[in-house]
């Protein structure tokens, strides 16, 4: 797998979990 692409598959992820916490 691609380094950078799991690192951005990660990021979405943390992003979408900060997101909902957020909100």
């Amino acid at each position: 797998m691609n380094p950078l692409a799991s690192s951005l598959n990660y990021n979405c992820v943390l992003c979408f979990y900060v997101l909902h916490k957020k909100w």
